[in-house]
């Protein structure tokens, strides 16, 4: 008599549909990503008030804020409208790596706008800048504790994946 045993194994992954998620919205995470978007449009508008914004580099204050501005809002839609976890790189990275050079680049406009803190709208766009810049280092902050858990957590981060496994045993008789 032959015995042979089959094992099959079935992933079944839950995945959330592409489209609107409010919790985010109302999370910290979300009302962080939302006050950065905010603040930097803020910024933005503040420095482009003044009639000479080129003269000072006031012209670089208006750049690193709206291309900010442009990027958090993109790393906000995607996680809002559940796309960030199906894009294949390292997100995290990339969104790690991003704010981190962002709030250097908003250091230094916040610095530049200072210098010209006599005129009021440049103030205000100081004071702006260096808001937005506090609200992204705290992003960042949330950030580089997600990537330290992700890269020494056992297993990839995937909610909603269940994994069953089934053994059959067969058995065969001879016939005669």
């Amino acid at each position: 008599m032959n015995t042979y045993e089959t094992t099959t194994t079935t992933t079944t992954t839950t995945t959330t549909a592409i489209g609107p998620d409010i919790l985010y919205a109302k999370s910290l995470r979300g009302i962080i990503k939302l006050a950065t978007i905010l603040l930097s449009i803020l910024a933005f508008i503040c420095a482009s008030v003044y009639p000479s914004y080129a003269a000072g580099g006031l012209g670089w204050v208006q750049f690193v804020t709206i291309v900010t501005f442009i990027c958090f809002t993109i790393f906000f839609v995607l996680r809002f409208m559940n796309i960030y976890n199906r894009i294949p790189a390292p997100m995290l990275t990339i969104e790690f790596s991003y704010f981190l050079g962002a709030c250097f680049c908003l250091f230094i406009a916040g610095i530049v706008a200072a210098v010209w803190g006599h005129v009021p709208a440049i103030g205000a766009a100081a004071f702006f800048t260096f808001a937005t810049l506090a609200v992204a280092a705290v992003e960042t902050f949330f950030l580089y504790r997600d990537y330290k858990e992700a890269k020494y957590s056992a297993s990839a981060p995937n909610i909603g994946t269940v994994e069953s496994t089934t053994t059959t045993t067969y058995e065969t008789h001879p016939q005669y």
